[in-house]
């Protein structure tokens, strides 16, 4: 299970699979705005991208290869 940084970021779960830092989050960009993501408009949530594949993931999620 990977954990996360130091550096909290925000994650889209949708095809997009947006990372945000904390700064962005607290200053308004909190929803997914990518026209062509699935998640457009739906609500970041604290999380990372794993470095290897990628792909996004929630706080707390395990995360395998």
């Amino acid at each position: 299970m990977f954990t996360l940084k130091n550096d909290q970021t925000h994650v889209c779960l949708g095809n997009c699979q947006a990372q945000i830092s904390e700064e962005d989050y607290k200053n308004g960009l909190t929803v997914c705005g990518n026209d062509t993501c699935e998640n457009k408009g739906k609500p970041f949530v604290k999380g990372d991208k794993c470095a290897t594949c990628g792909k996004t993931y929630t706080e707390g999620q395990e995360h395998q290869h």
